[in-house]
């Protein structure tokens, strides 16, 4: 009966690796664009390299805020990122 009625109070961080494209054991890469999956973006605590001693809403908040200008700023064509590359070269397609 305990292992149905607990949960776990961590916070999990640190399951995307968020590193430049030379390094092999990244999933994401600045832009918070994942290696090899065009149009998709990791935007949650996994990009985090470790726990914080606080709780991670406000640092998830911030991810969140950024990635949002990031991805405006992709379509405002300011600074072009891997999707936009595909799309222009009519290599990606868009799923709803």
């Amino acid at each position: 009966m305990v292992r149905h009625y607990t949960v776990s109070t961590n916070n999990p961080v640190g399951t995307a690796k968020m590193a430049p494209e030379g390094d092999k054991t990244a999933e994401v890469d600045p832009q918070l664009q994942v290696y090899g999956v065009n149009g998709l973006r990791v935007v949650d605590a996994s990009i985090m390299p470790t726990l914080i001693a606080a709780n991670t809403n406000a640092p998830v908040i911030m991810i969140a805020e950024k990635a949002a200008d990031m991805i405006k700023a992709t379509w405002r064509n300011d600074k072009p990122s891997r999707f936009y590359d595909c799309m222009t070269a009519g290599i990606a397609k868009i799923l709803y």
